[in-house]
């Protein structure tokens, strides 16, 4: 056990070196905490986190005079006022979280046995009442005293009461989770323009937001044919549509080929009973995107090489795998995280995933740099990775790229919804741009590779290139 608090703490101090010392001009204690306290990981032990910078001084102090005088220092200054109203402050608001949740399991136990009693109460009165009066009272009336009681059933009806309460806790907890993830990604200097991260990059950014969000669209149109291709399939029953698809067609566009076997794949499960929406992860993956890049390999073959499903890791990250991986020129192109089928479904997964597409996507990119490191800034900035997101019935399509100094960004530029009857059938008009935008993306990304591999070689360019933005790796977790 102490071992592994020993390896805790020194990756602990790794951290603080990296994202608090290395930038800082002053390494005071408070200015230490108030870094601290905005971290996923923060403890709120006072022991814990004076340690922490104490551990990072005496490494620092080695070579680092600033250090060796604060570390001096550091007893006074734990003493310090700034340091009590800190630990006071955080100890208040600790202990209002904890009073928080022991009030709203109390109220979820508590309000039950009121509204039961309120309920009672109230019927119980108003049948007095009713009995009471009932020969004064007109047929009308009678009517619209009944409606106002099943009224106040409903106000104060057990299970509307709970779930209300259920939800706010269940928001309250989705949110910090939320927040952790975005933290997390904005520690390895990642900006996550995609929901639910967006609007706390907005607060966080504050003036930036709009520098670092600008340019991530992808235009991209469905061609016309394509979509006549689908309106002239659909257009009818089920019957109608299969008699269709099996007809021949006089054409070699790959994009046509795709999307005529994309419809047959789905027309299938549509006749005979419908998406296996009930069968679990793996069920849910092979039937659906699994299938629709294993389709996309097989008339892309031009721009893509191969695929992998299950776990893979590749060239660039091999202690995070991911779910698939489709090649181009025998490197990891695309990268794909499928988080639950609609029944299985959790949130944290989701993020989890993301954080992973995100973390994966800065390592394809550093990856492809070191290879081309003599590269311009201005190619390298276009060099995009592509991530895909399979979670509940939806599909998103991500990009992450380079727009700083070690510093990256993820943003969707695409989400469909995987239809999962014949009424939905119109949703396959998405499903086909979504194999235009793939198309699309990776020839960009190939030629763009072409571009940074002929700087490399030339090295003409005396200006900055790409090896010096990544000369410090990013941290990992």
């Amino acid at each position: 056990m102490e071992k592994n608090e020993g390896i805790i703490l020194l990756l602990e101090v790794q951290e603080a070196l990296e994202h608090f010392f290395k930038n800082a001009t002053n390494y005071s204690l408070i200015n230490f905490l108030n870094f601290r306290v905005e971290a996923y990981d923060f403890t709120y032990n006072k022991r814990r986190e004076h340690l922490l910078y104490k551990k990072s001084l005496e490494i620092l102090a080695i070579n680092d005079d600033l250090a060796r005088t604060y570390l001096s220092d550091f007893a006074h200054e734990k003493s310090s006022k700034k340091v009590e109203i800190f630990w006071r402050s955080i100890n208040k608001k600790f202990n209002n979280d904890k009073i928080e949740d022991i009030e709203a399991d109390y109220d979820l136990t508590v309000a039950a046995e009121v509204s039961q009693q309120m309920k009672t109460y109230i019927r119980s009165t108003t049948a007095r009442i009713t009995t009471r009066f009932s020969e004064r009272v007109s047929p009308s009336k009678r009517l619209l005293q009944a409606s106002k009681n099943q009224s106040q059933d409903e106000l104060y009806d057990d299970d509307n009461f709970l779930d209300t309460r259920k939800q706010s806790s269940k928001k309250r907890k989705n949110i910090n989770i939320e927040k952790a993830k975005f933290t997390m990604l904005r520690n390895q200097n990642i900006y996550p323009l995609c929901k639910p991260f967006k609007e706390f990059l907005k607060e966080d950014a504050e003036e930036l937001f709009d520098v670092i969000s600008n340019n991530t669209n992808v235009e991209f149109d469905l061609p016309e044919n394509i979509k006549d291709y689908i309106e002239h399939l659909l257009n009818g029953d089920i019957e109608d549509a299969f008699s269709k698809v099996e007809k021949s067609v006089d054409n070699t566009d790959p994009l046509l080929l795709w999307t005529r076997e994309i419809c047959r794949h789905f027309l299938l499960y549509y006749y005979f009973g419908g998406l296996q929406i009930k069968g679990n992860e793996k069920t849910w993956s092979t039937q659906t995107v699994y299938r629709i890049l294993d389709l996309f390999l097989i008339f892309f073959g031009k721009i893509i090489s191969g695929i992998a499903f299950g776990e893979n890791s590749n060239e660039a990250h091999n202690d995070r795998k991911n779910d698939a991986v489709l090649y181009q020129d025998k490197d990891a192109t695309v990268l794909y995280e499928q988080s639950y089928g609609p029944n299985e479904f959790e949130l944290p997964h989701q993020l989890n995933d993301f954080v992973k597409l995100a973390q994966n996507g800065v390592e394809d990119l550093n990856y492809h740099f070191a290879q081309h490191k003599n590269c311009s800034i201005t190619s390298a900035k276009k060099f995009k990775s592509i991530g895909i997101h399979g979670y509940k019935y939806l599909v998103s399509v991500y990009l992450t790229d380079i727009i700083c100094i070690r510093t990256y960004r993820i943003y969707e530029v695409f989400c469909f919804k995987i239809p999962t009857s014949y009424s939905e059938r119109w949703e396959l008009l998405n499903i086909a741009r979504f194999g235009v935008l793939l198309e699309k993306l990776l020839t960009q990304r190939r030629s763009v590779k072409e571009e940074m591999s002929k700087e490399n070689a030339l090295k003409i360019n005396n200006d900055l290139c790409i090896g010096d933005w990544i000369k410090i790796p990013i941290n990992r977790n």
